[in-house]
């Protein structure tokens, strides 16, 4: 990805800066006071040791008294890591704009000094979280007394999507058996496009009602009448070059078909024979003579 070169001003980048990190509720209130004094720094240095910093607000930020009076500064090392600010211009009517490639750069100077701000723990300090932790624990909602009469919404049963679809089966109305060789023309018509089908689907695209549909897929009386029918039917629309793949289709059907119908004999067998073992059982336990 290709970056558009740009001019950066380094006239002030010899300048050194102090990066200081200060709580939101200060930043707040720094923003708030527009272009008048926030404060005084006072920096006492003491020989052999570390100079203290403290920050003392104005008395325009000690008003409302939600801001401690004196912050002291933690100094932190800045040997290993190499920063810098850069500024560009930005309009104020709309500070989230994009800012214009013709725009310069202008870097403001070099950090030399890292600090952290952190209020001085005194009794006004104190009274301020204090305060603060008792407006947090105070709920949000409370009850009320009202003298006005209250509009209850109370629950429906039949909402809109229930009535849209019974309005929608009424309008379909019931799903009539057709004729047999109408609903094989739609199911050719239907494989034609698609190699396999899920049997919802297809009841979609018969229209027939659902049992009806497996009964006429798997009963035994209609199985061989059907597959030969659906023969003679898909030769007669498929045309003598694709006979071989219409004997296919109807050999994996009839295949589908015969495993089924296994499966429903050996269902009836399973319940005559708990049928006669029921019956059994009973006998033996009738009261003799």
């Amino acid at each position: 990805m290709t970056h558009v070169e740009k001019e950066l001003d380094v006239t002030s980048c010899s300048r050194g800066l102090w990066l200081v990190k200060i709580p939101k509720y200060m930043r707040e209130k720094w923003a708030e006071c527009g272009g008048c004094d926030a404060g005084k720094l006072k920096i006492a240095k003491v020989p052999g040791k570390i100079p203290t910093v403290t920050f003392a607000s104005s008395e325009q930020l000690l008003e409302d008294g939600k801001i401690a009076h004196e912050h002291k500064f933690i100094l932190h090392s800045v040997k290993e890591m190499t920063l810098g600010v850069f500024s560009q211009t930005v309009s104020a009517a709309n500070p989230d704009a994009v800012v214009p490639e013709t725009e310069k750069l202008l870097m403001e100077g070099q950090v030399i000094q890292k600090f952290e701000c952190q209020p001085v723990v005194d009794k006004n300090y104190l009274d301020q979280k204090r305060a603060a932790v008792l407006k947090a624990a105070q709920p949000n909602r409370k009850a009320e007394f009202i003298d006005r009469p209250v509009h209850v919404y109370r629950p429906i049963s039949h909402h809109k999507h229930t009535i849209d679809s019974e309005l929608k089966k009424k309008a379909e109305g019931k799903k009539a058996r057709d004729d047999k060789d109408k609903v094989m023309e739609m199911l050719y018509a239907a494989f034609e496009k698609h190699q396999y089908y899920n049997i919802k689907d297809l009841q979609k695209i018969t229209k027939q009602p659902i049992h009806v549909f497996i009964f006429r897929c798997i009963s035994r009386k209609y199985s061989k009448k059907c597959v030969i029918i659906m023969s003679r039917t898909h030769t007669r629309t498929c045309g003598s070059s694709n006979l071989s793949t219409a004997t296919t289709r109807v050999k994996k059907l009839w295949w589908m078909i015969h495993l089924v119908i296994k499966f429903i004999n050996l269902y009836k067998i399973l319940q005559i024979y708990k049928l006669n073992v029921s019956k059994e059982i009973s006998v033996k336990d009738l009261p003799r003579d």
